[in-house]
């Protein structure tokens, strides 16, 4: 083997390693088999408020658009309605797999939820806050511009 093919083979065994130890999955640490602990738990909800957000913003602009908010049972048929003139790339999961919520709650009122990492929804009804440091599965609800059920959180990486 020539000393240019060798030096090719070895650039390459070294990206290939790169490349590899870039991919792998990080595992997360747990505390009940389910729910990642501290930050990463956090960082979940945070993923999950910003994609609601962005659910929310996409419902306004076909408000905007139509004069009322669209009629869908479930976030796959909100889906055919407000995709891709609204949103491009449309989240349909939670961070935790689970199927974002959809409810029409007016002529041009909405909701969207995520049932948190136990993937159990108590309702549209729910209001209020609840402390980023004890996530337990509780759902988060963005309507009409603005979260009506969230967790508080100041600094969810540092807290």
């Amino acid at each position: 083997m020539t000393k240019s093919k060798l030096v090719i083979v070895v650039l390459f065994a070294l990206l290939v390693a790169f490349l590899v130890s870039c991919g792998g999955k990080k595992e997360e640490p747990v505390t009940d088999g389910k729910q990642p602990k501290g930050v990463m738990a956090k960082e979940k909800y945070v993923i999950a408020m910003k994609e609601l957000q962005t659910l929310g913003m996409a419902v306004e602009s076909y408000v905007t658009d139509n004069d009322q908010s669209p009629e869908a049972g479930t976030i796959k048929e909100l889906q055919a309605k407000i995709s891709p003139f609204h949103i491009r790339v449309m989240p349909l999961n939670d961070p935790w797999g689970n199927p974002y919520l959809y409810k029409k709650t007016g002529p041009d009122g909405y909701a969207v939820a995520c049932s948190g990492y136990d993937g159990s929804f108590e309702g549209f009804h729910q209001e209020g806050s609840y402390s980023a440091d004890q996530l337990t599965g509780q759902d988060i609800i963005y309507d009409d511009g603005g979260f009506s059920l969230s967790p508080q959180m100041t600094d969810p990486i540092k807290d």
